[in-house]
C-alpha cells in the first residue's frame, strides 16, 4: 500500500485529476454547508417548539359554575363569579357554603374564604378543568367548567 500511495504521488498531475479533486473539495464544502444549515433549522424548529407555550386563561374565562364530576368524597362545587374587577367565590363542600375572593395570577388560583386563615389554592389546567388543592398539597380535587 506504501508503494502504491508514493507512486501515485510521484506521478505527474494531470488535468483531469485537479478538475476531479477541485469538484470533490467544491462538493464536500457544499456537503458540509448543507449539513450546517440543516442542523440550523432543527435547532430553531426545536426553540420555538419548547418556546409555544399554551395561553394562560383570562379571569373572565374562570367565571362559572365549577362541579367536581366524579362521584368520590367529598363533593364539591365552586361558583367564582365577577363583582366588578373583583371575583367571588362560594365553596360548596360536603353540604357547607363557604364564601370569599379569588385572586388569579397567571393559572395560580387563591381563595380567601372569610372563615379561614389558610387560602385554597389552584391551578387552572386548561379552560375548562380546575385542579383545586382543599387541605393538605396531596388533596387534589379536578374540577370541571359547567356550560
Amino acid at each position: 500500500m506504501k508503494i502504491r500511495a508514493r507512486r501515485e504521488a510521484e506521478r505527474p498531475v494531470e488535468r483531469g485529476d485537479v478538475q476531479r479533486r477541485t469538484r470533490s473539495c467544491s462538493s464536500e464544502a457544499s456537503f458540509r454547508a448543507e449539513v450546517y444549515v440543516r442542523r440550523l433549522l432543527i435547532g430553531i424548529a426545536l426553540i420555538v417548539a419548547a418556546c409555544q407555550r399554551p395561553a394562560a386563561p383570562v379571569s373572565a374565562d374562570i367565571a362559572g359554575d365549577w362541579l367536581k364530576l366524579d362521584k368520590s368524597m367529598p363533593p364539591v362545587g365552586l361558583l367564582i363569579t365577577r363583582d366588578g374587577s373583583d371575583l367571588r367565590a362560594r365553596l360548596r363542600l360536603s353540604g357547607r357554603e363557604a364564601f370569599g375572593t379569588v385572586t388569579l395570577n397567571g393559572t395560580h388560583l387563591r381563595i380567601m374564604l372569610e372563615d379561614q386563615t389558610e387560602p385554597l389554592l389552584g391551578e387552572l389546567v386548561s379552560d375548562v378543568e380546575l385542579s383545586l388543592k382543599l387541605v393538605s398539597p396531596t388533596d387534589d380535587q379536578r374540577l370541571h367548567k359547567q356550560k
